[in-house]
């Protein structure tokens, strides 16, 4: 976390993302002090009041959201809405999910043009609440607009 705009830095948690296209973070526009956190190889969590403390100290806590086994990019939408892309692997395809409610309950809105190029999402961006871009690996971006 910095509050000098990158010149300083101080570690809030010690939680390596094991693989590619995973470690990610998203602040909430509606609440500036909620971080969501994708870490591969263990899932999404929250950071409640991440302007201060810490996970590592113990005066943070890092709220499991969802059950994401292979997390990948996550992004929240200037009204709060959590999405987070799951990678493809073990079987199962790639997917995009999102939680209007800080990760309580979860909606899929993978659609089969989704499935079929996303396998491994680089990036994930959603300028307001009715558009997602996602970048892909390599072959270039997918823009999508999930039903309400």
């Amino acid at each position: 976390r910095s509050s000098d705009a990158g010149r300083t830095w101080t570690k809030i948690w010690s939680k390596p993302s094991t693989a590619a296209h995973t470690g990610h973070l998203a602040v909430d526009p509606v609440n500036p002090e909620r971080l969501y956190v994708s870490v591969g190889g263990s899932g999404v969590y929250r950071l409640n009041g991440a302007t201060s403390g810490s996970v590592d100290a113990g005066t943070l806590s890092a709220t499991p959201v969802g059950s994401f086994a292979r997390p990948g990019p996550i992004a929240v939408s200037p009204d709060g809405t959590l999405y987070v892309a799951e990678l493809a692997g073990g079987g199962a395809d790639g997917s995009l999910s999102r939680s209007a409610d800080s990760g309580q309950t979860w909606e899929d809105v993978t659609d089969d043009a989704y499935r079929s190029a996303a396998a491994f999402p680089d990036d994930l961006v959603v300028p307001d609440p009715g558009t997602v871009y996602v970048a892909l690996n390599g072959n270039g971006v997918i823009i999508g607009r999930p039903s309400p």
